[in-house]
């Protein structure tokens, strides 16, 4: 669903080089300081951010900006300021508090084919997302011959007030030069127009490789990044997304309240997102109140999107989403879509808006669709809202090879509990149905169910062998519909609303995945908790820790 649009101003940017200095060196900036000066000392210190674009930087030196102080202007670094992994050249701060880099409305910091960097401790502002025409911290590649630049730390920045993105990885290579072992830690990139970070490449429909590798992404915020309602012909205003990259972690972050202006009536944003990537692994997250614009669509939590491969979205919170909680989408004219997992995650109350499924599955790209998928083991709990169709669960477009077991679904206020093309091309085997308060429901096609029975007679769902399967009971969650905002997401195993209580139907009632279909499903819950606790697994995502 979603597409890429990138600014074009970054070809116009150059690095000037004026001469070598030593290498292994402490250069320092202070308001108070000359760019006459040598920079090595805190009494000799420079003055000017262009003093420090001026200068060749190599690996092993340092650059420290005063702290509590603002340096106006951006930071350009190319390939003759480049470090190494173990000899990093690092900017950062020194003295009390971190130091500011106010932008105006043009870029942060700039770096062009350079790798080996560090950049730790500062704050990155723009003028505003409506006045910027920057981008925060932008790490961008243009390189021949498939080059993979190395090491790049991102660590405790605060980046915000910009028209482009926040933070952002970028290759224009038609090779895939990109970078590698890439780490950002503690970032908080707010009130951004286009997103608060992302990666990206240049698209191949035909590629087999992918631009960059081996992405961490931890114990971050993206947050009020809410889009740019000028631009209609891509979404905008997401939290995080990556793409083009060969490994990917995504964890510990929460995303909130990214989106509300984005324009685009075709593709809309996401809290967390990956398209066209491959091996990526987004856990432990919390993505909430992300929205999409009056005339826009998503706005969800999480999505794995077009050509994304071999990856997995787990122990995840999303909820009070516009859009989906959990999304599988392929777009059209994407990579090959599969092989992707969705499990032991929680959603509560996504879909608001647009008659979404909390979890939804949408295919536009005919037979190069979703393919060969497993979800399992999530819990979703969707009270009726205002959008027309909203469901538990929703497959939009048919799929291929695709098995939803060992999940809860429960609905209030007469919200269904699914709702599907017929003949979709999935397998539902032992999940939970239930419609807390109102009439079962299931739409199958242009054919409504009313009861577990007639949809698993109508369709031969809820199978296994030749034996029925699946129940429609009350699963006894602790306090479903109450699981409010963590705000941090190392304290999700909090989060009790969705634990089974100790008479629940559903304890040691799971089929048993790996048995009976070869599923490694991994060996905790959400929670954290080992998997299985009792003599079988039980529904959902959280096991109950309780006696056998």
């Amino acid at each position: 669903m979603a597409r890429l649009w990138v600014r074009a101003a970054w070809l116009s940017l150059a690095c000037t080089a004026i001469g070598s200095v030593a290498r292994a060196t402490d250069y320092y900036v202070s308001p108070s300081g000359k760019d006459t000066n040598d920079g090595k000392s805190i009494a000799n210190a420079w003055k000017t951010l262009g003093k420090v674009t001026a200068a060749n930087l190599g690996p092993g030196d340092r650059v420290f900006l005063e702290g509590g102080q603002t340096f106006a202007g951006s930071l350009t670094l190319d390939a003759n300021d480049a470090g190494t992994a173990t000899a990093p050249l690092v900017i950062t701060t020194y003295g009390v508090g971190k130091a500011t880099i106010d932008a105006g409305s043009g870029d942060g910091v700039f770096v062009w084919n350079a790798a080996g960097i560090e950049l730790a401790n500062l704050i990155v502002r723009g003028s505003g997302a409506a006045t910027n025409q920057g981008d925060g911290v932008f790490f961008y590649v243009d390189l021949a011959n498939g080059v993979k630049l190395a090491h790049v730390v991102v660590d405790a920045l605060e980046v915000f007030g910009f028209g482009g993105y926040g933070l952002q990885f970028g290759s224009n290579s038609a090779s895939k030069s990109g970078f590698r072992d890439v780490t950002v830690r503690g970032l908080d990139a707010h009130d951004n127009r286009l997103a608060g970070m992302a990666v990206w490449g240049k698209f191949s429909a035909s590629s087999t490789t992918w631009a960059h590798a081996n992405f961490h992404v931890v114990d971050s915020k993206f947050h009020a990044n809410l889009g740019d309602p000028s631009v209609t012909n891509t979404n905008t205003g997401s939290g995080l997304w990556v793409s083009d990259v060969d490994g990917a972690t995504i964890e510990y972050n929460e995303a909130f309240g990214n989106g509300s202006l984005c324009a685009n009536p075709s593709g809309g944003p996401v809290g967390i997102w990956a398209f066209d990537a491959n091996d990526v692994t987004i856990q432990h997250n919390e993505s909430h109140h992300n929205r999409t614009g009056p005339n826009s669509v998503d706005g969800g939590g999480f999505d794995l999107d077009g050509g994304v491969t071999s990856s997995r979205l787990q122990y995840n919170y999303s909820h009070d989403n516009d859009g989906p909680g959990f999304l599988l989408a392929q777009y059209s004219g994407a990579r090959p879509f599969g092989g992707n997992v969705v499990r032991y995650n929680v959603s509560q109350n996504d879909a608001r808006k647009n008659g979404y499924g909390a979890i939804d599955l949408w295919n536009g790209n005919g037979s190069n669709g979703i393919k060969n998928c497993e979800l399992y083991h999530n819990t979703v709990f969707l009270a009726a809202s205002a959008s027309p169709g909203a469901s538990a669960l929703k497959l939009q477009s048919a799929v291929s090879n695709v098995g939803i077991r060992n999940n809860i679904f429960v609905t209030t206020g007469g919200a269904k509990l699914v709702h599907s093309v017929a003949n979709p091309g999935a397998v539902f085997q032992q999940n939970d149905y239930f419609p807390s308060g109102a009439a079962f429901g299931i739409v199958w096609g242009g054919t409504t169910y009313t009861t577990l029975a007639a949809w698993r007679t109508g369709t031969g769902q809820e199978y296994f062998g030749t034996r029925t399967s699946g129940t429609a009971v009350d699963p006894r969650l602790v306090a479903p519909g109450t699981g409010g905002t963590i705000g941090d997401p190392h304290q999700l195993a909090t989060l009790t609303a969705y634990r089974l209580q100790s008479l629940s139907p559903l304890v040691n009632s799971a089929l048993d995945l790996p048995a009976f279909f070869g599923i490694d499903p991994g060996s905790q819950d959400f929670a954290g908790a080992p998997t299985p606790h009792g003599v079988r697994w039980d529904f959902g995502a959280l096991e109950w820790q309780g006696g056998p």
